[in-house]
C-alpha cells in the first residue's frame, strides 16, 4: 500500500476470490499518525497487525506461528462472516505482495471452515487443500522472495505434521518480463477481512485472538527482525467508526485480539 504524502492513507489494494476459494485479506493502506516518540500508531479499515518498513529490496522472508482461532458471529450477527490471519511480504509498500496463512470463516449457524492459502498478488489466492486445518490446530506460515519475481509459501500443520511449500512467482508478459515484481520493502503479520469475486466483503468474524509466535523477517543480508524493531508500525482495524481490534508487539510475537 501506498502512502500520501499530504493525507498519509494511500489507495487500496483488493484481492478477490470465489465464495469456495476465499481470498486473503484486503489491504489498504493506514492512516497513520505519530506519537512524540516518532513511533506509528495507524488504523486501517480492514485489517489489524504489525508491519516493518525498510527501502525496496531488504527483505526476504517472513515467518510466524499461531494457534487457528475459535472464531465467532459477532454479537447480534447473523449470515456468514470470515477474517484471515497471514504473514507477508509487501502488503503494505507496494502494488504485489506475496502471502501465506489461514482463512477462518463463520457460515450460519455458527458452523466453522478453514482454509490454509497462498498467494501472490494480484493474482487470485490459492487454497493448500492437502494441508487441512481446523480450530486449535497450530501452524506456521512462511514466504520466501527468491527475487523481486519468484518465491516460495510454506505452510505447516504444526498438530498434525502435514505441510506443503508452494512455489509462486510474478505472472511474466510476452517477452517474459515480470510484470508484478515485489518491492520487498516491508514485512507483516496481519488479521483482515476478504473479499469475493464480485467484490462483496465477507462481514468480520469475531476471531477472538491470533498470536503471532516466533514471528520475524529476514533481510536479504542474512539480518534477522523481529515484529518490535525500531520502525515497527502497529495497525488497528476500524469498521463502522469503532476500533474493533487490539495489537500489542513484542521482539518476537504480534498478539491480535478482536475487541468489538
Amino acid at each position: 500500500m501506498k502512502l500520501l504524502a499530504a493525507a498519509l492513507s494511500a489507495q487500496a489494494l483488493l484481492s478477490a476470490c470465489a465464495l469456495a476459494h476465499p481470498s486473503s485479506p484486503l489491504r489498504p493502506a493506514p492512516r497513520t499518525d505519530f506519537n512524540a516518540r516518532g513511533l506509528h500508531n495507524s488504523t486501517a479499515s480492514n485489517w489489524a497487525g504489525t508491519v516493518l518498513t525498510a527501502p525496496p529490496g531488504t527483505f526476504a522472508s517472513a515467518t510466524a506461528t499461531f494457534t487457528v482461532p475459535h472464531p465467532s458471529l459477532p454479537r447480534n450477527a447473523t449470515g456468514e462472516h470470515g477474517a484471515s490471519g497471514w504473514a507477508g511480504i509487501d502488503g503494505f509498500a507496494c502494488a504485489a505482495y506475496l502471502s501465506a496463512g489461514i482463512d477462518f470463516i463463520v457460515p450460519a449457524p455458527n458452523a466453522t471452515s478453514f482454509y490454509a492459502f497462498y498467494q501472490w498478488y494480484p493474482q487470485f489466492p490459492i487454497n493448500v487443500q492437502e494441508v487441512p486445518v481446523h480450530a486449535g490446530d497450530v501452524v506456521r506460515v512462511s514466504v520466501h522472495a527468491a527475487s523481486a519475481s519468484a518465491g516460495t509459501a510454506h505452510i505447516e500443520n504444526l498438530s498434525t505434521g502435514v505441510s506443503a511449500v508452494k512455489d509462486v512467482a510474478s505472472a511474466l508478459d510476452a517477452a517474459g518480463a515480470p510484470m508484478q515484481p515485489l518491492c520487498r520493502s516491508s514485512a507483516e503479520w496481519v488479521v483482515g477481512s476478504w473479499e469475493l469475486l464480485d467484490k462483496i466483503v465477507v462481514p468480520l468474524a469475531d476471531w477472538g485472538e491470533v498470536r503471532f509466535a516466533n514471528a520475524s523477517a529476514v533481510r536479504g543480508d542474512g539480518t534477522v527482525m523481529g515484529p518490535a524493531h525500531e520502525g515497527a508500525q502497529t495497525v488497528d482495524f476500524v469498521a463502522g467508526g469503532k476500533v474493533v481490534s487490539k495489537v500489542t508487539a513484542t521482539e518476537s510475537t504480534v498478539l491480535v485480539e478482536y475487541a468489538g
